[in-house]
């Protein structure tokens, strides 16, 4: 009788290791779960298309007996957003600038920025999809640096110091910045 017994502790052994690990998967797979998670998502975001230029920028009256000279600037806007843009005039720096306005289109704008004294600038808001527009710049240059840059001919002066004769052009370069209008 004793060897009868002996199967039955084995099976019962075995019987509760097997419940045991039962258990001891269900509370590990329940842990396991909590610190998992699955999702998906879709995006379907567009970003706005930003995309301006300088189309040309010309001197139109090369700079006369009094040192005035006159400048285009034409900026477009292409984007599909507003834009601030900030457009200079950056001059030889032997050339002194007296003053300086500029329009935009018709419009007369008052006041030009320049952190230099052969800088200016004008500011100007644009539409989305604004092309060809035209900034003119009226430049008054100091006649003295003036005559130093322009090849002149006839050095005589009038009773208020206008160069009599003069020939050239004073190079400058036009940089624009544009940011986006929030």
């Amino acid at each position: 009788m004793k060897k009868m017994n002996r199967p039955n502790r084995v099976l019962g052994a075995a019987a509760i290791l097997l419940c045991l690990c039962l258990i001891s998967a269900h509370f590990t797979m329940g842990l396991y779960a909590r610190y998992t998670t699955r999702a998906s998502a879709k995006d379907n975001a567009r970003v706005a298309k930003f995309s301006v230029q300088i189309v040309s920028a010309t001197e139109v009256i090369a700079p006369d007996e009094n040192g005035q000279a006159t400048y285009e600037v034409v900026v477009s806007n292409l984007s599909e957003v507003a834009v601030h843009c900030l457009v200079e005039l950056e001059f030889n720096k032997t050339v002194k600038v007296d003053s300086a306005t500029f329009a935009v289109g018709t419009n007369e704008a008052t006041d030009t920025s320049g952190d230099e004294d052969y800088k200016v600038g004008g500011h100007l808001d644009m539409t989305p999809a604004q092309s060809n527009v035209k900034l003119t710049f009226v430049v008054n240059f100091d006649k003295a640096s003036l005559v130093k840059q322009l090849t002149v001919t006839n050095t005589t002066t009038d009773a208020n110091d206008n160069i009599s004769t003069a020939a050239g052009a004073i190079d400058f370069t036009a940089i624009a910045t544009f940011t986006q209008i929030d």
